[in-house]
């Protein structure tokens, strides 16, 4: 005998007993009133399960709203404390330009006068080399 048999026979053996159809459609309606009951708590959690699912998805919807306001909020004060280093910047390079600016003239007047100075102990040097160098040599070669 298998193992299979052997669990038929014992099957077999006992008895099966006997309900009245009365009692077997009570214990149908029982388990339909508990599988109704079931049925009704698992509505209700899936009921619950997407409200809490509706209020999470408003919930991250709001907040992500809020971070893009406040993303656009910093790089507008980002923005405007740039531009305010930027003018400062700018401003000081408008100085600086005019600073040199004004150097150069300076020098460009300084260089003109230091011209008229070479020019004018040129024409000096040239004075003295033609009446005193040549009256000295006059007087010393005859």
């Amino acid at each position: 005998m298998t193992k299979g048999e052997k669990k038929e026979a014992k099957t077999a053996s006992k008895p099966v007993p006997k309900d009245s159809v009365k009692a077997f459609q009570g214990r149908i309606l029982a388990e339909k009133g508990k599988m109704t009951a079931y049925s009704k708590k698992m509505a209700g959690n899936v009921r619950e399960m997407q409200k809490a699912s509706s209020e999470l998805s408003k919930k991250m919807r709001e907040d992500g709203k809020k971070m893009r306001e406040d993303a656009s909020k910093m790089r507008g004060d980002g923005i405007r404390a740039m531009k305010t280093k930027v003018n400062k910047f700018k401003d000081e390079i408008a100085a600086q330009t005019k600073a040199n600016q004004d150097a150069a003239k300076k020098m460009g007047a300084a260089v003109k006068s230091f011209q008229g100075k070479v020019k004018y102990y040129g024409i000096e040097l040239r004075t003295f080399q033609k009446d005193v160098v040549q009256a000295y040599i006059k007087a010393f070669w005859g």
